[in-house]
């Protein structure tokens, strides 16, 4: 049988190094899911359906509190704490669309610093490269 090389797929040192960063900010503590009753399945004891999952990812605020009561509001979809539309604001008053940056945030838990943000456009250019040779 021949064996076959694949350096598509090969485990260097960027993705040791990013699948680092990714688990230093994945993280849930497991004691959350005791504090917030949160099961690891669909249903509870009882049967009834459940929270499935604790993300500090994404978060969106559909209400707001006034005089002791939950409001709804204009929604917000934050992603690693960051508000989206100011992040989108901030790109498109630039004339640009920063999806790289948010699959970066998205991914590794910060916006990439211009020398991070330059390593992964070059990591994703070699490999769009070497899948379209194959």
């Amino acid at each position: 049988m021949t064996e076959i090389h694949n350096t598509y797929s090969a485990i260097t040192r960027q993705i040791r190094e990013e699948a680092a960063l990714c688990l230093e900010n994945g993280r849930i503590d497991p004691e959350l899911y005791a504090r917030y009753q949160v099961n690891r399945g669909l249903r509870d004891i009882n049967g009834k359906g459940v929270l499935t999952g604790l993300t500090e990812i994404s978060d969106i605020v559909s209400s707001v509190e006034k005089d002791g009561k939950s409001v709804p509001c204009e929604g917000e979809l934050y992603y690693r704490g960051l508000n989206i539309r100011q992040l989108v604001d901030g790109f498109m008053s630039e004339d640009r669309f920063g999806f790289e940056e948010i699959t970066y945030l998205l991914l590794f838990g910060k916006l990439p610093t211009a020398a991070e943000l330059q390593a992964s456009h070059q990591f994703c250019a070699r490999c769009h490269s070497k899948s379209a040779q194959s």
